[in-house]
């Protein structure tokens, strides 16, 4: 994977959870608790993805 295919997933799930925050948008999930979790997986996801971003790409474009 290469630095811009992680920044398309970074954007997909900001806008994922967007729509989960946003009740004018979707209004699927009516219970609070359930939009946080969601939020919370989703930030959990963008620290893995920002991670293998900068420490796993970069580093493989420094060896090379």
């Amino acid at each position: 994977m290469n630095s811009l295919e992680y920044d398309t997933y970074l954007e997909t799930l900001d806008e994922i959870e967007n729509r989960i925050s946003d009740d004018s948008m979707f209004p699927v999930i009516e219970d609070g608790r359930i939009k946080m979790i969601c939020k919370l997986i989703f930030e959990f996801i963008k620290m893995i993805l920002n991670y293998l971003k900068y420490h796993i790409v970069d580093a493989t474009k420094k060896e090379s």
